[in-house]
């Protein structure tokens, strides 16, 4: 019990078992309402966030006690524990953007709209400095091509099945981790993001 303990502290319990309905262990505070579950197992255990979980604490963005840093602490924290962070910033600001147009006029959302232009500011830097990602590779074109496929849009990893043999790929993205940049920037129809140096290279050398 112990050594269980102490792993979930370590932050190293993070997927379910197969034999479970749902993939990470984020998504059972998702499914039961369980914000201080939700905040406790990102805080304290560097859990992993699927698009329900992360929708589900956007959805209660202005209930995230102030310990946990807020939300907006919350899932900065998580942006920087975790891989990907232009995948990651790009689920955040999907998701802050159906949320406000979810709640329309019922429930105030100046703090949303306010957490969105930051986030939207700090992927705007993050595709400035991702250009360093692919200086010097000029000359090799298809090498500038890969590096950038690799940051804004990536091919998931198929993975195997537990039963009869075979592979099978993932049906959507498991983590916000996995979340292409591009095809969310492209639901979003979001301009600024298109017409970013680093996109417009990489649609050039697609396309």
């Amino acid at each position: 019990m112990a050594g269980g303990h102490s792993l979930i502290l370590q932050g190293h319990v993070n997927r379910l078992p197969p034999s479970e309905p749902e993939q990470l262990i984020a998504d059972i505070p998702a499914n039961s309402q369980l914000l201080e579950m939700m905040c406790l197992l990102l805080h304290n255990c560097k859990s992993s966030l699927s698009f329900k979980a992360i929708t589900f604490l956007v959805h209660n963005f202005e209930d995230v006690h102030a310990k946990f840093g807020g939300c907006e602490g919350l899932l900065l924290k998580y942006l920087i524990n975790h891989p990907s962070p232009l995948s990651i910033v790009a689920a955040v600001v999907r998701v802050i953007r159906l949320e406000i147009q979810a709640r329309g006029k019922t429930k105030p959302t100046s703090l949303l709209k306010e957490a969105l232009t930051r986030f939207q500011q700090l992927q705007h830097e993050l595709l400035l400095r991702s250009q360093s990602f692919v200086v010097g590779f000029e000359a090799n074109q298809g090498i500038k091509l890969m590096r950038l496929q690799a940051l804004l849009d990536f091919k998931l990893e198929p993975i195997p099945k537990t039963e009869g043999g075979g592979v099978t790929t993932r049906p959507e993205p498991g983590t916000v981790s996995d979340f292409r940049p591009l095809r969310v920037a492209f639901a979003d129809r979001d301009a600024d993001f298109m017409i970013s140096p680093i996109v417009e290279s990489f649609t050039r050398l697609r396309w």
